[in-house]
């Protein structure tokens, strides 16, 4: 299951999220700012060294803004490719 780290505020997030129902892709959406995923978005912003977001967890593989996509486009091509194989 994929599971996107967003905040409810964040425009890149909104657009990810469309995206990956658009193409009928199915996620776990966590948002940062949310007190109960404290420590799980604290990990997963130690695994990138950042905390940019909308971050994308495709097990094993954790998509990150600048380091693994450029856009939210190149985020949902990335995403289709990893889940196909």
């Amino acid at each position: 299951m994929i599971r996107i780290y967003t905040s409810t505020t964040c425009v890149h997030c909104k657009r990810l999220k469309s995206g990956l129902t658009n193409n009928d892709i199915e996620f776990i959406d966590v948002d940062v700012h949310l007190k109960e995923n404290k420590s799980e978005v604290e990990e997963v912003f130690k695994m990138t060294g950042d905390e940019m977001i909308p971050i994308i967890m495709v097990k094993p593989h954790i998509l990150a803004p600048n380091k693994s996509f450029k856009t939210i486009e190149d985020a949902i091509k990335l995403i289709i490719n990893l889940i196909k194989k």
